[in-house]
């Protein structure tokens, strides 16, 4: 199933031209719109008509980059295992706990999402991308998996890497070492290369978010992020294809309310949020900053050192209503589904939370081999507007 979502209110041409404007220095949330929960699945509004909402726009100078709802793919980098692959998993139930019976193993990872460059022209704006460190090359060569399975089935598959990308010296972008390494672009300076072409070609757009999730497994271990060459090496890679002035950084963020620029201002931006997973990679990316002095590219999910939370994330939906736990003005991220399970009411749950970013594996239909994804009337951002 798709999930339907109408927007209440008028809505601006999401690419169309507009000037910036520099974002107000303080607001307080009081003094935000009120955000309308939208029904989802193919309901209708009932109440006002648009035109009565006609603040509710893109190009309304008092809306901000946290007055938008995105629709987030999450591995967005991602190519299923291949069927020999899942098929020996799900034999030798691979990984298989009380918490995670096979089958949901089997579907956590059974998905395929378009290239960066398709996703950025169907309209989505927020892809999380996993990173591992492999500064000179060659750490990462096949999956685990390839020496527990008979020689000549894994002859028989596709190459993992024909362009040889994992032998080269840099970050690579996968999900998961063991079985789960086809990726549309191994290299994350190649992932950070598409986005960045296409933001060249498209000055106007939405501001797009890249949430990075720092991988930590036997072959990149969690005491790697606390060698500040890391975060040395990571911030070069966005500065190999993206400048200063293409980015949204943390000192762009009103700290003393946590205020997000204005949507008009953040037009053709590009953002960088560090989730808080594994061994502390927010304290140690905040270490290096303070140790190096270095100006800070990646959003943070709490407060560290001389460095401000400006987003969280709360992976289940049904925690999302503001609560003292949340500083008001943070960005919000949830899952609208989870480890492969296809959930309808989670998804629509999440849709008509606050959260700014939803995360899918589900984009389209066929992505899982299953009639299910997630969108917002087929599109992948609207506004959260008020209803008055």
């Amino acid at each position: 199933m798709r999930l339907n979502c109408k927007e209440r209110g008028r809505m601006a041409n999401p690419e169309r031209n507009s000037a910036f404007g520099a974002p107000r220095a303080k607001q307080s949330r009081s003094a935000w719109p009120n955000v309308f929960l939208i029904p989802c699945v193919g309901l209708m509004l009932a109440g006002a008509a648009p035109d009565e909402n006609v603040q509710c726009r893109e190009d309304n100078p008092d809306m901000r980059v946290s007055d938008m709802q995105y629709v987030t793919t999450h591995n967005a980098f991602h190519i299923a295992p291949d069927d020999a692959v899942l098929s020996f998993v799900r034999r030798t139930r691979r990984g298989e706990s009380v918490n995670r019976p096979i089958e949901r193993i089997v579907s956590a990872h059974d998905y395929t999402h378009p290239t960066l460059a398709q996703q950025l022209a169907m309209g989505v704006r927020a892809f999380e991308i996993d990173v591992h460190d492999d500064p000179t090359g060659g750490r990462f060569s096949q999956p685990n998996i390839y020496s527990a399975m008979p020689r000549n089935v894994v002859d028989a598959l596709p190459p993992i890497d024909p362009s040889n990308d994992l032998a080269k010296p840099g970050f690579k972008t996968f999900h998961e070492a063991d079985f789960d390494m086809r990726s549309t672009c191994l290299l994350f300076r190649n992932c950070l290369k598409e986005i960045a072409n296409w933001h060249r070609a498209n000055p106007q757009h939405l501001p797009i978010f890249i949430l990075l999730e720092m991988k930590q497994d036997a072959k990149t271990t969690s005491s790697s992020l606390g060698d500040n060459t890391v975060w040395r090496r990571i911030q070069e890679e966005i500065l190999g294809e993206f400048v200063q002035s293409d980015l949204i950084n943390p000192s762009d963020i009103a700290h003393d309310s946590a205020l997000w620029p204005t949507l008009v201002w953040a037009r053709g931006k590009v953002t960088f949020l560090l989730f808080d997973y594994g061994d502390r990679p927010v304290e140690r990316y905040a270490e290096y900053i303070s140790a190096s002095g270095d100006h800070a590219l990646l959003h943070i999910e709490k407060d560290v050192g001389g460095l401000r939370a400006t987003w969280q994330s709360r992976n289940d939906p049904a925690t999302m209503g503001r609560s003292p736990a949340i500083k008001p003005g943070l960005l919000l991220y949830t899952k609208g589904d989870t480890t492969g399970v296809q959930d309808s009411t989670r998804a629509k749950t999440a849709l008509a939370s606050q959260a700014n970013f939803v995360a899918t594996d589900f984009l389209t239909s066929n992505a899982s081999r299953t009639d299910y994804s997630l969108s917002i009337n087929g599109k992948y951002t609207r506004l959260i507007c008020d209803q008055r």
